[in-house]
């Protein structure tokens, strides 16, 4: 996988519990919320990989938002109280296209997720999509 781009993003937070959201974790992709997840715009397809290194954080667009241009990246956070404090701001953000191509393994993916766990009451694992059986693997998370 190798790098597309390199620019400056508006980062910001959101959780299942935000306004317009049903707190039910489902993101646009299909798959229910997981650390490392975020929304970004049309012009970035599911799966794209993002890093922004002065936060050593990066995140898996899998979802999308009303007010997500393709300049921003909206990080998924298990808690309200962390997102506000996230807040807004700029950084350089480090861009890999599509992590998610049909059956690649992942290893070795540029990022590391914050630890954050899935808080959202649901009793499906972290990256399980709605349609996988309990027990396996979500795609994303090898």
């Amino acid at each position: 996988m190798s790098l597309e781009a390199a620019l400056v993003m508006t980062l910001t937070a959101y959780t299942n519990y935000d306004v317009g959201m049903d707190g039910l974790g489902i993101m646009a992709s299909g798959l229910y919320v997981f650390d490392g997840a975020c929304a970004c715009g049309e012009a970035w397809p599911f799966g794209t990989v993002f890093y922004v290194p002065s936060l050593r954080r990066g995140c898996i667009c899998q979802d999308r938002g009303g007010a997500i241009g393709d300049r921003n990246l909206d990080f998924w956070m298990a808690e309200r109280e962390a997102a506000l404090e996230f807040g807004r701001r700029e950084a350089e953000v480090l861009v890999w296209p599509l992590a998610n191509r049909g059956g690649e393994s992942g290893r070795g993916r540029p990022f590391v997720a914050s630890g954050e766990a899935n808080h959202g009451g649901d009793e499906r694992r972290q990256g399980e999509s709605p349609t996988r059986q309990r027990g396996s693997r979500g795609p994303l998370l090898r």
